[in-house]
């Protein structure tokens, strides 16, 4: 019993080939193993959503709409929350250095935005932090995690800082957190000047 074969144009050096037709699984796109191993070096040139930079995307990513960004820290600026964007223009007005949802410091959870130079580390807490909007489980479990984080960074010498989203109108409060901030980041520059 002979295959079923067809004529196919190779997607990396567009010859014409007679490939067979597999039973369970589509026909290959390449010629050859060497065509298929020099397609899957081929990198495109892709920008950057956030930063503008031009970056190298691998063929198998290329098809994906989720890699837009260049970096970890670009592709968390496109995720966050308006409350974490605002918080970290005020921070970046302020000329202190941050970073946003790193998972380093804490191995992998996650603290939503971290002054290193000042050890001061903000958690951005929405209705899901003080309310079982999604059950009980994840509930407990976030507030689990809230502790967790607490007391690593206590541990660690951070500050945390807390920014409530759910109060009735959270930006008034982020004013008064950020003139709190403010002199904290002042404090803590004056500690480093005497040391």
């Amino acid at each position: 019993m002979s295959r079923k074969t067809i004529t196919k144009t190779c997607a990396h050096c567009h010859q014409t080939f007679r490939a067979e037709v597999p039973r369970r699984k589509k026909p290959g796109r390449y010629c050859s193993l060497a065509c298929t191993r020099l397609a899957r070096r081929k990198r495109t040139i892709r920008t950057c959503a956030v930063c503008l930079k031009l970056y190298h995307v691998r063929p198998w990513e290329v098809a994906s709409k989720r890699k837009v960004a260049c970096s970890r820290q670009c592709a968390s600026r496109i995720g966050s929350s308006q409350t974490e964007t605002l918080l970290g223009t005020y921070i970046e007005r302020l000329g202190c250095t941050f970073i946003r949802n790193d998972r380093t410091i804490l191995d992998g959870l996650e603290i939503d935005i971290v002054l290193p130079d000042h050890k001061i580390a903000i958690e951005v807490n929405g209705p899901t932090h003080y309310r079982p909007i999604y059950g009980k489980a994840k509930y407990d479990r976030t507030r689990l995690n809230d502790v967790k984080k607490k007391e690593l960074l206590r541990r660690l010498g951070f500050t945390m800082l807390c920014v409530s989203t759910d109060s009735p109108n959270p930006f008034s409060d982020i004013k008064s957190f950020f003139v709190g901030l403010h002199y904290s980041l002042m404090e803590a520059s004056s500690w480093s000047d005497l040391q």
